[in-house]
């Protein structure tokens, strides 16, 4: 797992380094998230499946954005019941 700040090179990385390294003795597949990330992630699947059915050595998964398809189905949550949402006018503070 690498992790860093947005901006920071994070897929540049894993792609000059990590992924020019195992190829091709284990070959990997990049999967960036795009308008359906779980249908990506399932394409990805199917395809490290067929990979190791061809007696390919063990690939590699690399998921760029899995943050995208972990919350892909999450709702945004409600505002606790009696209160104002922070937006509203008395949830603002006079500044005082």
């Amino acid at each position: 797992m690498v992790l860093g700040p947005s901006g920071a090179g994070k897929p540049s990385l894993l792609r000059a380094g990590l992924v020019a390294t195992l190829r091709p003795a284990r070959p990997p597949v990049i999967v960036t998230q795009g308008d359906d990330p779980l249908r990506t992630l399932d394409d990805a699947a199917a395809t490290l499946t067929t990979l190791r059915g061809e007696g390919t050595a063990a690939p590699v998964l690399v998921v760029d954005q899995l943050e995208e398809a972990l919350l892909a189905d999450t709702p945004a949550p409600e505002p606790p019941q009696g209160r104002a949402p922070a937006t509203s006018p008395c949830a603002r503070s006079s500044g005082r």
